[in-house]
């Protein structure tokens, strides 16, 4: 019971895990790679190994990673400018 009376009274400097950095390990979990397949035809042309579909130009995506982690970021630099 003595712990819990004493992080109730913990000033919010004194804690182990600062808000800041839990939501800087949210961040990056949050963020999506490129898809990426074994048959590269149908990997998205920014992964890793590209894409072998010739319909693509490389440097677009095509499997929404892209859109994903730009709405991210986004969220990110609001909850940061609080």
């Amino acid at each position: 019971m003595e712990s819990k009376e004493k992080a109730k009274t913990e000033k919010p400097e004194a804690r182990k895990c600062p808000v800041d950095l839990l939501i800087s390990e949210l961040h990056q979990l949050a963020l999506q790679t490129h898809y990426s397949c074994e048959d590269s035809w149908y990997s998205c042309p920014k992964s890793e190994n590209g894409c072998y579909n010739d319909a693509y130009p490389d440097d677009e995506c095509n499997c929404g990673a892209d859109e994903h982690n730009k709405k991210v970021n986004e969220l990110y630099e609001k909850i940061l400018s609080c």
